[in-house]
C-alpha cells in the first residue's frame, strides 16, 4: 500500500508504463500526444486501494477507460490482461495489498489433504494473511478458510495428534467451495 509520495509516483510510473505498452486504440503509437492517457492512469493509481487480485486491477482499468471511452471495448475480461500485468508489476513493488484468491485457498487445502504440503506450511501460508497487520478486504468464507488454516497444525499438546483431523479440514475445503460456488 502506497504510504509516500515517493511510492505514489512509483505507482505512476508503473501504472503509466503498463498503460503505454497496451495502448488501447494504439493511440500512443499514432498521432496522440505521450500524456493521452494521464487523466486514467491517474485515476487507476487512485483505485490501487480497491486492488487486492488480478481481477481488482483488471475491474478497476475496465471501469475507468469505460467511462472515458465507452463500455463496447472495456468490458472486465477484456481488460483481464492489463489488469494481471498491471497487478503483477505493483505486487512486486508492494505497491498494492494481495488477498489470496479463492483458487489458491481451495489449492492449499487440496495440497494439504493430499499430502504435497505440511500442516506447518498451510499454517505459515495463511498465517501470511491472518497475522498481517492490516489484512486486505476478501470475501468472507476466504477469510473463514484462511483462519482454519492458520490453526491446522495446532496439537491438543506436545507429542500429542493434530486438534483438527484430516475429515474436518476437508469439511472446510467443502464449505469454502460450497460458499464460494468453486466446483
Amino acid at each position: 500500500m502506497m504510504k509516500t509520495k515517493e511510492e505514489y509516483e512509483q505507482a505512476l510510473q508503473i501504472v503509466s508504463e503498463v498503460v503505454s505498452d497496451w495502448d488501447p486504440y494504439a493511440l500512443l503509437s499514432g498521432e496522440a500526444p505521450p500524456n493521452e492517457f494521464d487523466d486514467e492512469i491517474a485515476r487507476i493509481v487512485a483505485g490501487l486501494p480497491r486492488m487486492h487480485n488480478e481481477q481488482d486491477a483488471a475491474s478497476v482499468v475496465s471501469r475507468i477507460f469505460s467511462s472515458a471511452f465507452g463500455a463496447n471495448d472495456f468490458s472486465q475480461d477484456s481488460c483481464s490482461e492489463v489488469g494481471r500485468k498491471l497487478f503483477l508489476r505493483l505486487e512486486e513493488c508492494k505497491l498494492v495489498d494481495r488477498a489470496p484468491s479463492a483458487r489458491e485457498v481451495e489449492t492449499t487445502f487440496v495440497e494439504l489433504l493430499s499430502g504435497r504440503c505440511t500442516r506447518d506450511e498451510a499454517d505459515r501460508w495463511a498465517g501470511m494473511w491472518v497475522n498481517a497487520p492490516k489484512a486486505p478486504q476478501m470475501h468472507p468464507a476466504i477469510w473463514e478458510a484462511l483462519m482454519a488454516l492458520a490453526g491446522c497444525n495446532l496439537t491438543h499438546g506436545p507429542g500429542e495428534g493434530y486438534l483438527h483431523s484430516d475429515k474436518q479440514i476437508s469439511e472446510w475445503l467443502e464449505k469454502l467451495r460450497r460458499d464460494l460456488g468453486l466446483t
